[in-house]
C-alpha cells in the first residue's frame, strides 16, 4: 500500500464520503460530496474548500484544511488521516486549529 499511490492529488478525494467523526463524546456522520476543484457540499451545499491538500506517501498519509466558506463563518479544520485503502482514510486528527480534536473516519460511498 505505501507505494501504490505514487503521486496522489486532491482529485484522490473526488467523490462521495461519509464522514464520520466524534464531537463532544457523541458518535456524528455527515455525507458529503467532493468535486474536483476541492469544494466540499454537505446536502448540495457548499461549506468548504478543501485546501492545502499535501500526500506522504512513505507513511501512506494525506493531510488538507476544510476551510469553511460562508460569510461570517472563519472555522478551519485540520485533517491528517491515514490510508487504508482507496475507500477508507481514518483518524489521526480533525483539528479545528482552535481548540478541539476530533477522532474522524471518511468512508467513500
Amino acid at each position: 500500500m505505501k507505494n501504490s499511490h505514487n503521486n496522489l492529488t486532491i482529485s484522490f478525494l473526488t467523490g462521495t464520503w461519509e464522514n464520520e467523526f466524534i464531537e463532544n463524546g457523541k458518535q456524528c456522520s455527515e455525507i458529503c460530496e467532493i468535486d474536483a476543484d476541492g469544494r466540499y457540499f454537505v446536502d448540495g451545499e457548499h461549506w468548504f474548500n478543501v485546501v492545502d491538500f499535501k500526500y506522504n506517501g512513505a507513511n501512506s498519509e494525506i493531510s488538507f484544511i476544510k476551510s469553511a466558506v460562508k460569510p461570517g463563518d472563519e472555522r478551519s479544520f485540520y485533517n491528517a488521516v491515514t490510508i487504508v485503502n482507496s475507500n477508507l482514510l481514518v483518524n489521526n486528527t480533525e483539528d479545528d486549529l482552535d481548540v478541539n480534536s476530533y477522532s474522524v473516519a471518511y468512508i467513500r460511498l
